[in-house]
């Protein structure tokens, strides 16, 4: 049930109540049934025109390594990976939305790409990515894998993909429960299943050191998301009507 619902039926509820159509007795039952449906999820949404990050956690992101021009993210990796992460170490489930393009690279043996990441403790240090771009051997993927304190696990998901340069892509990841899911373009690309991380913040990044990736029109939608930005008070006047898709 949405938040827009819930009000609506409280709004029913007080009106009944004060004509005296319905009983306070009834009253409770009925806002029991309302209140213990699912909760009202939150969105927190960037365009990046602010010009700054101020917002995110750049702990893994050397200034000297990205940039917010013409209300793009620009991340510029210069031999490791550079991310930021934003929203809560408790968060559990929730759907991420980010437009995302690769404008500059060369195979250099390692993952070069443009990501996108789930349940993190910090990124790029620990969590789930899902991204697209070139592995080592040259070749062109999306992918996914788990990243513990920046040593790539294991590559979950890699499949040929053949993206096209200063393109850019409509990256979609949903995560819940054990289960997670990548979209680009609303095409279903990956499904990964993954026990290690249950909660975990959100991120955006790129690697490896040859990729030159932009971001924009991102969002996190989810049940954990609406209470912390509430409390925290600063990161409301932060987030900025998502742009149209150009």
């Amino acid at each position: 049930m949405t938040r827009n619902m819930k009000r609506n039926y409280v709004w029913i509820l007080a009106s009944l109540m004060f004509s005296g159509l319905l009983g306070l007795a009834s009253i409770s039952v009925l806002m029991i049934a309302i209140l213990s449906t699912s909760a009202w999820a939150g969105t927190l949404k960037d365009n990046f025109n602010s010009g700054n990050m101020n917002s995110w956690d750049s702990s893994g992101a050397p200034q000297d390594t990205w940039a917010v021009k013409n209300g793009e993210l620009v991340v510029t990796p210069d031999g490791y990976p550079v991310g930021f992460s934003i929203g809560e170490t408790t968060w559990k489930d929730y759907t991420i939305l980010v437009r995302a393009k690769i404008v500059k690279f060369q195979p250099s043996g390692a993952i070069e790409g443009a990501n996108i990441a789930a349940r993190c403790a910090s990124f790029p240090m620990y969590g789930y990515v899902f991204g697209f771009g070139m592995l080592s051997d040259s070749n062109k993927y999306i992918f996914c894998f788990r990243s513990e304190g920046n040593i790539m696990v294991s590559i979950a998901v890699f499949k040929p993909f053949e993206w096209e340069l200063d393109k850019w892509y409509d990256l979609k990841l949903t995560a819940e429960g054990d289960q997670f899911k990548f979209y680009v373009n609303d095409e279903l690309v990956i499904e990964y299943t993954d026990t290690a991380y249950p909660a975990g913040k959100v991120g955006i990044g790129a690697s490896f050191s040859t990729t030159t990736a932009h971001f924009d029109d991102f969002s996190v939608t989810g049940n954990d998301v609406f209470a912390p930005v509430e409390a925290k008070g600063k990161l409301a006047t932060s987030w900025g009507k998502i742009k149209s898709n150009q």
